[in-house]
């Protein structure tokens, strides 16, 4: 019994209230202090609840009744590896200083994880420009600063952020990750930054960790997305740097799409990064479209081809709709399941669907879903759905449509009012003006049936009828002398 105890108490040796203990030969002391080593392996993290809109924040905020107001309360009142989760809002007030002067929005310093139970479509964390803010030309544009400025959010060691849309993050001067700073160990997720700037370094995000996050309208004098980070399955669009590395500068890139970025000098994409299974195209600087220096690249898409790396291609990528921001790829395109599957990390891409379909992963952000068109995934994310699938036969608005049929209909899926249907008919003599609203980037054919008895057998009445802005017709002439007719409309 002695033994036993002996060795359970020298794998509990990081409890303090072990130490010193002597072991009685009494074995209903020897009981005792068994059950209290036993105890203390097991304490569970506890979870914590934040809303902006809460009415009575009562510390340590363990319900949605007594929730905390600001998301730093909560961490100043967690213990280390608790989760805190933070529902719809937008949450401006509060904060912490950092690296000595930086003042931080949220400032995970416990080894905490801040999760947004509804995501970064409605829960935001703002930073602010300081009263004292400045700026200062740096080639044509200005960058701005201030000491009393606010980032977004630091993300210490052994830390998490998921869930958030991090804008309006600014540094001091020479600041570093306006959107985020992260610690090596630090990690941000599902995120999206947007709007931040950092005088000096890593205008989105410094450091850390990045997994399936959007950085998009960042900037700072290097890296304008991203700085000195590791990034995986995430999209980079419209981020500026002064200097160098528009999109991301001394970052390992995993899996990503970097597209429209740009700088004052050169590598509009990235600047000495390594590159994996990622596609860096459309990218410029000031005077010339060279959209990557330096670094190196394996298996990823760019131009010009890279002389440092294996398995690069230099051709167009051929993306669903470059103009408007849909980055997922075209079935054709080159970049389909030419990746290297050693790369992955994860099993589902940026829009939460299967990583590798087949066989071989596929190079960027978005994984080329098949019988799924990047166009309905590109829409579903402009109307705010899931794009990971649980939407695509859901009906949104109670119209009896599905997702997928208001996509193929273009209707709105959050007006049950917008819905594919024929109206009551005209009739003009002994001709029938069948009506429906209509949209004029599609085209729709009429099928008509003559009786209910047993299954209807329609049979093909229009094709190719062009949309109206508002409203569609179509005559069916002497259709009064025909008997009982049945009709249906449909989207070629």
């Amino acid at each position: 019994m002695t033994k036993d105890f002996n060795e359970l108490a020298s794998r509990s040796s990081d409890c303090p209230s072990r130490q010193g203990v002597h072991v009685q030969s009494d074995p209903s002391m020897v009981l005792a202090l068994l059950l209290v080593i036993l105890v203390c392996p097991f304490t569970l993290a506890g979870t914590l609840y934040v809303n902006a809109n809460g009415l009575n924040p009562v510390p340590p905020f363990t319900d949605w009744s007594s929730a905390a107001t600001n998301i730093q309360d909560a961490i100043e009142v967690a213990n280390v590896g608790d989760r805190i989760l933070v529902t719809n809002g937008v949450y401006r007030f509060g904060g912490r200083t950092t690296e000595s002067t930086q003042s931080n929005r949220v400032a995970l310093v416990k080894g905490v994880s801040v999760v947004s139970i509804n995501g970064p479509k409605v829960t935001f964390i703002e930073g602010a420009m300081g009263p004292d803010g400045a700026s200062v030309l740096w080639g044509d544009r200005l960058i701005y600063f201030g000491s009393n400025s606010v980032r977004c959010a630091y993300v210490g060691s052994n830390s998490i952020l998921s869930g958030f849309r991090l804008t309006n993050g600014f540094t001091i001067e020479a600041g570093l990750g306006g959107g985020v700073w992260c610690d090596g160990s630090g990690i941000v997720s599902n995120c999206v930054l947007t709007g931040n700037s950092a005088f000096f370094q890593g205008g989105g995000a410094y450091g850390g960790k990045l997994y399936n996050c959007t950085l998009s309208n960042n900037s700072a004098i290097w890296g304008g997305g991203a700085r000195l980070a590791k990034v995986w399955n995430c999209v980079f669009t419209a981020n500026f740097a002064f200097e160098n590395g528009g999109a991301a500068n001394q970052c390992e890139v995993y899996n990503c799409t970097i597209s429209g970025n740009s700088a004052g000098e050169y590598a509009g994409g990235v600047w000495d990064c390594a590159v994996y299974n990622s596609i860096v195209y459309h990218n410029g600087t000031g005077g010339d479209y060279y959209t990557y220096s330096y670094g190196s690249f394996d298996h990823s898409c760019t131009f010009p081809i890279p002389s440092r790396g294996v398995g690069n291609i230099s051709e167009d990528p051929l993306f669903v709709d470059l103009a408007g921001g849909n980055l997922r790829l075209q079935s054709n395109s080159p970049c389909v399941n030419s990746g290297n599957n050693a790369f992955v990390s994860g099993a589902t891409d940026m829009d939460g669907r299967p990583r590798i379909i087949s066989g071989t992963v596929d190079m960027g952000a978005y994984e080329f879903q098949p019988g799924v068109s990047g166009e309905f995934l590109g829409w579903l994310q402009q109307y705010a759905l899931p794009t990971d699938g649980t939407a695509d036969a859901i009906d949104s608005d109670g119209d009896d449509r599905n997702n997928w049929e208001e996509w193929r209909s273009g209707t709105d899926p959050a007006n049950a009012l917008s819905v594919l249907r024929l109206l009551t008919p005209l009739q003009t003599g002994s001709d029938l003006v069948l009506r429906w609203p209509s949209v004029t980037n599609r085209t729709y054919f009429l099928e008509r049936s003559t009786s209910l008895n047993g299954q209807l057998q329609f049979l093909p009445l229009a094709a190719g009828l062009t949309g109206g802005s508002a409203m569609t017709t179509y005559t069916d002439t002497n259709a009064m002398n025909s008997g009982i007719l049945f009709y249906r409309i449909g989207v070629e």
